[in-house]
C-alpha cells in the first residue's frame, strides 16, 4: 500500500473541515506499520480511506492511494467493494459492535465466505469457517460457531474480527486499536495472533494504536501521527532510541 500526500475532508452544508492532511504512508508484503497518535489525530479516519469506509461527508480530496497497483481515490463504489477483502481487509476497534447481533457468528463466517469465494459449496464454507476459527486460537469452535456475539467475551470477539478479515485471504490486515478494552493476557494473545499470521501467511499489517507497549513489541517501522499529519517518522528501534519531534517524545515519555 502506498499512500502519497493524502488528504480527507469532510463537509456539511456549511462548512468543511480538513481531518488528515498531506499524509504519506507505505506498507511493504510481510511488513508491521504502525500509525500511532492520540485519538482524533487522524488514524482511523486513514484507515477508513483505504477501504472505503468514510463516514458521510468524508471524501478523499487530494494526493493519491494505492493498493496492490489500484488507485482506491478513483474507484467506484462497486470497485471498492471488490477490493475491500480481496486485498485489504479490516478489524475494527470494538468487535462486538462491528459484529452483527442478530447473526450468528457461523452465519457471518459462512456469508464472508461465500462472498469471496462463490464456486464453494455450503459444506466446504462451513468447514473453511471451522478451520479459521482454529486458526485464531478460538477453542470449542462448534459452540462459538452456533454462538451470537453477546455470548462471547471481548476477546473472543476480537479472534472472530480476525477470522473474518482471514476469510477473504486479504494481502492487507488493517489493525485498528485490536487491543483496546482486553485484559493484559488477552492483549498478549491477540498480538501474538498477528505476528504468527504476517510470518507465516506473509500477511502485511497497518497497525492503528496509541499504545506505545504494542508499537514496541510488534511493529517494524512506525509513523506518529498529530491533528491529521504525520510528523515523524522511522524504523521502530531509531524511534525509540533517538527520537526528534517534541511529540514523539511526549508519547515515549507517557509510557
Amino acid at each position: 500500500m502506498e499512500i502519497e500526500r493524502l488528504r480527507i475532508v469532510f463537509e456539511s452544508k456549511s462548512n468543511t473541515v480538513s481531518a488528515v492532511e498531506d499524509v504519506s504512508l507505505h506498507v511493504r508484503p510481510r511488513q508491521i506499520v504502525a500509525l500511532i497518535g492520540e485519538s482524533g489525530s487522524g488514524k482511523s479516519v486513514t484507515a477508513q480511506a483505504i477501504v472505503g469506509l468514510l463516514d458521510r461527508g468524508g471524501r478523499i480530496d487530494g494526493g493519491s492511494l494505492r493498493l496492490a497497483g489500484y488507485d482506491l481515490a478513483g474507484c467506484n463504489a462497486k470497485q471498492l467493494r471488490q477490493l475491500r477483502g480481496r486485498e485489504a481487509a479490516m478489524i475494527f476497534q470494538d468487535p462486538l459492535h462491528a459484529l452483527n447481533p442478530l447473526l450468528t457468528i457461523g452465519h457471518q463466517l459462512v456469508e464472508t465466505i461465500r462472498r469471496h469465494h462463490r464456486q464453494t459449496s455450503r459444506r466446504e464454507r462451513r468447514a473453511h469457517a471451522m478451520e479459521l476459527m482454529a486458526r485464531v486460537g478460538l477453542e470449542e469452535s462448534q459452540r462459538v460457531y452456533e454462538s451470537y456475539p453477546f455470548e462471547l467475551s471481548g476477546g473472543m470477539c476480537q479472534r472472530v474480527m480476525i477470522a473474518l478479515a482471514l476469510a477473504s485471504r486479504a494481502r492487507l490486515l488493517i489493525a485498528d486499536e485490536p487491543t483496546t478494552a482486553l485484559d493484559t493476557l488477552v492483549q498478549a494473545q491477540i498480538l501474538r495472533e498477528l505476528s504468527r499470521l504476517r510470518r507465516e501467511d506473509g500477511l502485511a499489517i497497518l497497525l492503528i494504536t496509541h499504545d506505545i507497549g504494542v508499537v514496541a513489541e510488534l511493529a517494524d517501522y512506525v509513523y506518529v501521527m498529530k491533528t491529521g499529519r504525520i510528523v515523524e517518522s522511522g524504523e521502530v528501534h531509531r524511534i525509540f532510541r533517538s527520537a526528534t519531534h517534541p511529540y514523539t517524545r511526549e508519547l515515549l515519555s507517557s509510557r
